[in-house]
């Protein structure tokens, strides 16, 4: 046999060639996608949003880009509406322009891209999703337009180098976990149309000085601003009725005023604060503190409205207040 094919090659003046040799894949399978990634929204219509692959677990770009990305409003013929889930996710991008299409981001589109540090965000957006910037630790300013009416929980939770940041006007609700360990955060203006602000939505602004709460919020969640270790100046307004668990715990208070529209205040509201000397209550009907609401070892002197200290004292308020005075 292995003669045969000898004279036959050599007969057709050929050569032998050895045919076992396997192809290597390209080594660069990024180039196989056609970036930047969309998905198809309405056809009729000719809109899409920004893609992640959840199959093959591809960003709508390349992760490993660097610097500026202007996302285009146009990608093959459809209109960009919506920058998608995990979207960007893990990108190295450190700047990122959004165009006037955009009206929506979705939940944790730029989570971990922790070279982001610039963000332009266009007038024409109206939500942002939940755990967005989370992670972006190189995020430092921000501004949301007035357009915006949502943003999701924990969208800038452990954004550790955000300091500050301009929030729309017209957000009704600060949600869970919103700024958790925005550790360099010194100062907030929360807008008067706010109603919620939910648990643990300012927890470990370790640099957060001063917060006033707008008018319309009815409760303090439980932990909003505990490990607020720099918190010394809170306004707390009439109409609030609530102070949840851990509240205020571990922050620099030294002086508080409570509104007489409080009917509760949970247990460890203020317990740990270990500068706070002084209460002034407006509270005209006390109820019954939580437990440790007040740390009874700080000799803090409590004011209280005239002829209700004997209510105070039947309430045992007077367990944590080392003075009571009338006034």
């Amino acid at each position: 046999m292995f003669l045969a094919t000898m004279a036959f090659a050599q007969a057709s003046g050929g050569q032998i060639r050895r045919t076992n040799k396997i192809s290597s894949p390209s080594r660069n399978k990024e180039s196989r996608i056609n970036y930047p990634q969309i998905k198809v929204l309405s056809e009729s219509e000719k809109t899409c949003e920004l893609y992640f692959n959840v199959d093959k677990q591809k960003t709508c770009i390349p992760r490993n880009r660097k610097g500026k990305y202007v996302i285009p409003s146009i990608v093959r013929g459809y209109t960009v509406i919506r920058i998608g889930d995990f979207a960007f996710s893990g990108c190295e991008i450190s700047e990122v322009e959004i165009p006037n299409t955009i009206t929506s981001i979705g939940n944790r589109a730029f989570k971990w891209c922790s070279n982001l540090s610039l963000v332009s965000i266009p007038e024409s957006m109206k939500s942002i999703g939940a755990d967005c910037f989370e992670w972006c630790e190189s995020l430092s300013s921000l501004s949301i337009p007035d357009s915006v009416v949502e943003i999701g929980s924990g969208a800038f939770r452990f954004c550790k180098n955000l300091s500050s940041i301009k929030l729309s006007a017209n957000i009704k609700t600060i949600k869970n976990c919103t700024f958790e360990d925005c550790r360099s955060l010194m100062s907030i203006d929360i807008p008067e149309g706010v109603t919620s602000i939910e648990y643990l939505a300012f927890a470990g602004c370790e640099s957060l000085c001063e917060v006033r709460i707008p008018s319309g919020v009815r409760i303090i969640a439980s932990n909003t601003f505990s490990h607020c270790t720099k918190l010394a100046n809170v306004y707390i307004p009439e109409g609030v009725t609530r102070i949840e668990e851990n509240a205020f715990r571990y922050t620099k208070i030294s002086t508080i005023t409570l509104p007489n529209s409080i009917n509760f205040i949970a247990p460890l509201s203020f317990y740990n604060c270990e500068q706070l000397t002084k209460v002034i209550s407006h509270i005209t009907t006390p109820s019954h503190l939580g437990e440790d609401s007040f740390n009874k070892a700080n000799r803090i002197t409590l004011i209280v409205p005239k002829g209700t200290k004997p209510l105070y004292i039947k309430y045992g308020w007077n367990y944590y207040f080392s003075t009571i005075i009338e006034q």
